[in-house]
């Protein structure tokens, strides 16, 4: 980068507040401060937001397909239609997160914080995915998702939905 150019976290960080419908496909934001944007209906496919400060931020249709918000705060956030097919969430805080209508399939949870998230009405959501994240009986989960708690840390899973692909 030449002397006085911004990176592309710097030109981020300085519209956060409207970055709706925005593409920023494949852009590195690591860290970046994105805190109460909006990126709405934005292009974030391959993007690395690993570490990013996004709580509370809005991300209403936005395409988040195998990108990386791996340890990214994104707590209170509204992901509500966003499209998370195989987005890597691991060890993110996603507590108090809104995922309306959002679609997970595939998407890494590892020690995902989803305390607390309203996931009643997701799409795509696996027994797989919440046993590899941290989940607590505040978490909303969709009708297919049975929980049932043997302590307030562990519980057992049941998914009544068989999907293509699966045995």
């Amino acid at each position: 980068m030449a002397e006085g150019e911004k990176s592309d976290r710097e030109i981020a960080e300085a519209g956060k507040n409207d970055l709706r419908k925005a593409n920023l496909m494949g852009k590195n934001l690591e860290a970046a401060d994105l805190k109460g944007g909006d990126l709405s209906g934005a292009n974030l496919r391959k993007a690395r937001l690993a570490g990013a400060h996004l709580q509370g931020a809005k991300f209403h249709q936005t395409a988040l397909s195998t990108a990386d918000v791996s340890g990214a705060d994104l707590s209170g956030a509204d992901l509500s239609g966003a499209e998370c097919i195989a987005t890597n969430f691991t060890g993110a805080n996603l507590s108090g997160t809104l995922f309306d209508r959002a679609s997970v399939s595939k998407a890494i949870m590892t020690d995902a914080n989803l305390k607390g998230a309203d996931m009643s009405n997701i799409f795509n959501l696996t027994c797989r995915q919440l046993q590899s994240a941290k989940i607590d009986r505040t978490t909303r989960l969709p009708g297919y998702i049975k929980i049932h708690w043997r302590s307030d840390t562990e519980f057992d899973c049941g998914d009544r939905v068989h999907r293509i692909g699966e045995a």
